[in-house]
Parts: C-alpha cells; sequence; structure tokens
C-alpha cells in the first residue's frame, strides 16, 4: 500500500503552504503595536521592513520558496529543500558582483568630487555655509542626498557642527568623516589653509578609491575559482538527481537526511568564510562616537 503522505507531491504542497504561511504572517506581526519590550522582534521587524522596502531581495525571498518546493517535489527530501532555498538566498550574495564594494569606491570618490567643489568655491571668497549650499545642486549622485539635506540643515540654521555630523552618519564614509571633521574644526576654529587641507583630503579619497579597485582586482580570482567549483558541484548533484537515484537510495532514511544537512551546511559555511577571508575590514569611523553621542542626546 502507498504512503500518500509520502509522496514527493505532498511534501511539495506542505512546503508551500509553509512558505504562504510564512509570507502571510509577518505583515500581520509587523502591524501589531511594538511595546519596545522585545529586542530580538523589533530586530526581525527591522530586517523585515528593509526586506520589504528591497526589490530584488524580495524576488529573491521568492524564488528561495519556491526553489525549495521544487526540490522537495522532485526529490523527496526536506533537506534538499532546505539547501535549495538557502542556496537561492545566498548564493547571489556570496557569488555574485561585488556591489558593496563598488557602492563604496563611487561614494569614496563622491566624496572627493564634492570636497573638490568646495575648496574651488571656498576659493571664491565664500564663507563655509554659504559654499556648501552652493555646492548642493551639483554633489556627485552617490552623496546627493545627504549633500542636499546638509544645506538644507544649514539653512535652517541647525549649528555646523551638529550639520556635519549627521552628515557624515548618514554618508556612512570614514573620507566624509574626515572632510567633516575639517570642516567642523574650521567653523569652530576659523582655520585658515582650509583650501589646503581639503586638496589633501580630495588626494587621499582619491587614493582610496584606487586602493579599494586594486583589492577587488584581486578578489576577482578568487570569486572565479570559487564559482568554477560551486557550478560543478551543483551539475554533479542534479545530474546524479536524474540519471542515478539508486546511487542517491541512502538519503532517503532519517539518518541520509541529516548527513545531506551536514554536508550541505558546511560547504555553505566554507564558501561564508572564503568570501569572509576575501572582505577586508571596514575602516574606523572617525566621527562614529561622537555621531552616537550626538544621536542618544536628540
Amino acid at each position: 500500500m502507498v504512503d500518500v503522505m509520502n509522496t514527493p507531491a505532498v511534501a511539495g504542497l506542505a512546503g508551500g503552504l509553509i512558505a504562504a504561511g510564512v509570507v502571510l504572517v509577518l505583515p500581520i506581526w509587523q502591524a501589531q503595536p511594538d511595546s519596545g519590550a522585545d529586542v530580538r522582534r523589533s530586530r526581525v521587524m527591522g530586517w523585515w521592513g528593509r526586506i520589504r522596502q528591497d526589490r530584488r531581495a524580495r524576488w529573491r525571498i521568492a524564488g528561495a520558496f519556491v526553489t525549495g518546493a521544487l526540490a522537495w517535489v522532485v526529490t523527496g527530501w526536506p533537506a534538499a529543500a532546505l539547501l535549495a532555498g538557502a542556496g537561492v538566498w545566498w548564493l547571489p550574495r556570496l557569488l555574485g558582483p561585488d556591489r558593496a564594494g563598488v557602492a563604496a569606491r563611487e561614494r569614496t570618490e563622491a566624496v572627493a568630487t564634492w570636497v573638490e567643489s568646495l575648496r574651488d568655491t571656498l576659493s571664491a571668497a565664500a564663507g563655509l555655509r554659504q559654499a556648501i549650499q552652493a555646492t548642493a545642486p551639483a554633489a556627485p549622485d552617490p552623496i546627493a542626498t545627504p549633500v542636499t539635506t546638509l544645506a538644507i540643515r544649514l539653512r535652517d540654521g541647525r549649528r555646523m557642527s551638529e550639520a556635519l555630523r549627521a552628515f557624515a552618519a548618514e554618508v556612512n564614509d570614514p573620507v566624509a568623516d574626515l572632510a567633516a571633521a575639517a570642516l567642523i574644526h574650521a567653523a569652530d576654529n576659523e582655520a585658515r589653509h582650509l583650501s589646503q587641507v581639503l586638496s589633501g583630503l580630495a588626494d587621499t579619497a582619491r587614493a582610496r578609491a584606487a586602493a579599494g579597485l586594486r583589492v577587488a582586482t584581486s578578489r576577482a580570482h578568487a570569486h572565479t575559482t570559487v564559482r568554477i567549483i560551486t557550478a560543478t558541484v551543483l551539475a554533479a548533484t542534479v545530474g546524479l538527481i536524474l540519471t542515478d537515484r539508486p546511487f542517491l537510495a541512502p538519503y532517503h532514511s532519517a539518518a541520509g537526511q541529516v548527513v545531506l544537512l551536514v554536508v550541505g551546511g558546511v560547504y555553505g559555511l566554507g564558501l561564508w568564510w572564503l568570501n569572509r577571508l576575501a572582505t577586508p575590514d571596514p575602516s574606523p569611523r572617525v566621527l562614529a562616537p561622537a555621531v552616537a553621542e550626538s544621536e542618544a542626546v536628540s
């Protein structure tokens, strides 16, 4: 007699129902008032809020659920569903292009361009507050919003130091911290030779962006090797599933499912560790403590 509950179709249907339940429950959970007592819940909801704003992440979530359900239907293995879903979610981030690194380099270059523009405007005998407001409309795209917000705060009468600290926190770049610190010092102490200081900061920013590009180039070789290995493993796995089911018979047992999860977890951990080793540590923020204190006071 056939056990209907153990058929792959029913298993896939169960996986789809679980996915639908998660998608339906999370928005309802988010709609509940936040009492502030459960820190873990607020962190999860903050994560969910970021997911809802990121279209690419939403597509990855949908792809993870669909791929997991299909893997469960084809193999009948719950472990395959979990590993397939996790692969769709994590592999694009681990093996895909380094968007964060590119964004950081573009942001650093943008800070250098804006600092040079600010220097040239100051050379025309404009005051610092007026120079910032004058350069805001032409600020480079990666930092256009923070610079525009800085100009608005200064126009509304905010203190120079407070506005610049908020600007540094929004840009979240070490070179922007240095620029903000130099401008704060100039505003508070009427420092001379600010143009030379800004020129040096612009040179530092461009040198930093160039160094980041060299690091990214060296990392590209390691990422290519990992992509080839991952593609080979996935192709071999799919080939075995489609052409040699008897070879995979031991994985139909509960112990086989545990072994499959362990093997997949170890492989995923290895990919994460390789990516972690190839990712340089972020540079320390100069104004981070001051920004934190300012936000705490406000």
